[in-house]
């Protein structure tokens, strides 16, 4: 999460945005920009110490996925709609996935198991059920 912190410089105080890590440290962008490279110059299988960034230590390619998805969800963050609307819903991503599971499996599929925003897309591949 991206924050700020008040720094006393030479010309007085500021407010310098830092980014608080899962272990509660904040750290500069700066400084995260530059972990960041030295985590995607490191060796995959290559074990980072708990200090640095969770309470746990983790391997540098598990600590790479976190940093790119927190970059990722950071910049998504800010899109104007970005987590809301029906399709955010826990029953429509789940129709959803399980419709894209079912179509490569199947050439065709119920229509009350596909979701009503997919139905007139797959029209060709579903069929209804009169049950």
């Amino acid at each position: 999460m991206i924050g700020y912190q008040s720094t006393m410089g030479d010309d007085g105080a500021r407010l310098v945005p830092v980014i608080r890590l899962p272990n509660g440290r904040q750290v500069t962008i700066a400084s995260y920009c530059a972990a960041f490279r030295r985590v995607r110059s490191a060796d995959p299988s290559q074990w980072i110490d708990p200090r640095d960034w969770d309470n746990f230590g983790c391997r540098a390619d598990r600590l790479l996925r976190q940093m790119r998805d927190a970059m990722a969800e950071r910049i998504n963050r800010h899109i104007a709609g970005y987590g809301v609307g029906r399709k955010w819903s826990a029953e429509w991503q789940r129709g959803a996935r399980e419709v894209a599971y079912r179509l490569p499996r199947r050439i065709i599929t119920r229509e009350r198991d596909c979701p009503a925003e997919l139905r007139p897309r797959l029209a060709h591949r579903l069929y209804q059920d009169w049950e």
